[in-house]
């Protein structure tokens, strides 16, 4: 049975899912559909949209290196941001807005975290 489970995971690797773990086991997702990372300690939640969101059993650290290179942006200690959905950035209060299929997110940035993360002069 471990060999189809394994046979099954290199198949959904190969269509850009990534294995997150949780408190139950793991779940096969695409980075692309993630919006925005949200740390609390070891645990993370990876949001889709306002209503739907995935706690996972690993640290934003973690989750930073096997999340797609370039495709993600550290706004503060604790928070990743999908590059693919920034709207707009407010300097002066510091407030990344983030959209995806018309919701809209606003998240705090850190100061020393905006230069050159979001792919533009900081």
């Amino acid at each position: 049975m471990d060999d189809r489970i394994t046979d099954l995971l290199t198949q959904l690797n190969q269509h850009k899912k990534i294995r997150f773990n949780t408190r139950q086991g793991f779940v096969m997702l695409d980075p692309s559909d993630i919006v925005y990372c949200q740390a609390d300690w070891s645990y993370t939640e990876l949001w889709f949209s306002k209503e739907k969101k995935e706690a996972v059993t690993m640290n934003i650290g973690t989750i930073e290196k096997i999340l797609p290179e370039g495709q993600f942006a550290k706004i503060s200690r604790s928070q990743m941001i999908n590059r693919q959905y920034i709207e707009k950035f407010d300097r002066k209060i510091r407030l990344m807005t983030i959209r995806k299929v018309g919701e809209v997110f606003s998240l705090k940035v850190e100061g020393s975290m905006v230069k050159g993360s979001c792919g533009g002069a900081g």
